[in-house]
């Protein structure tokens, strides 16, 4: 009885944590005074991520997933201790911080997304640079020759870092 009552203590305290997180995440979001509204895309950025502020990707080799990352896909960032840095968009930063194990081979650690202003020049920035774009939501990450259209009305297209994690670049209408 007492292993149940553990048990149903943990799972309510878990709970109680993520009601917690997503109050606190709302919360940041109407502070920071987030509408959902979209800019024209005349006036965006090939890369812009949206309402983004930080991200942390956990990476086997920080310096591959960096290489990766400036030379295939343009971003700039910075060594800070075992991290690097990037600021991919005033105040709105993407970290790597080294993570030795993974439960699954080959499954991502996390899948991260862009809101990007040119897609279709994003796609052709980095497709020029050898970097194959994927439809992360196919069951095989099937090789994309442009970016597609979402149900939702997105239009998108993803990458495979060097660890397995999965990039979306999409732009709503």
């Amino acid at each position: 009885m007492i292993n149940q009552n553990s048990a149903l203590e943990d799972e309510m305290k878990k709970s109680l944590l993520s009601g917690i997180a997503l109050a606190l995440f709302g919360a940041l979001m109407f502070s920071a005074g987030y509408t959902g509204a979209q800019e024209s895309d005349k006036d965006k950025p090939a890369i812009s991520p949206g309402e983004i502020r930080f991200v942390a990707m956990r990476v086997k080799d920080v310096d591959a997933t960096d290489q990766f990352l400036n030379e295939k896909l343009g971003f700039e960032g910075q060594r800070m201790g075992e991290f690097h840095v990037y600021e991919v968009s005033p105040g709105q930063y993407l970290a790597l911080t080294p993570y030795a194990d993974r439960d699954s081979e080959g499954e991502p650690n996390m899948v991260v997304g862009f809101d990007v202003g040119r897609i279709d020049d994003y796609f052709k920035q980095v497709t020029e640079k050898g970097v194959k774009a994927i439809d992360h939501l196919s069951e095989d990450l099937k090789a994309l020759e442009r970016p597609v259209y979402r149900q939702w009305g997105a239009r998108e297209f993803a990458v495979q870092t060097p660890d397995g994690d999965i990039l979306v670049f999409s732009r709503l209408p």
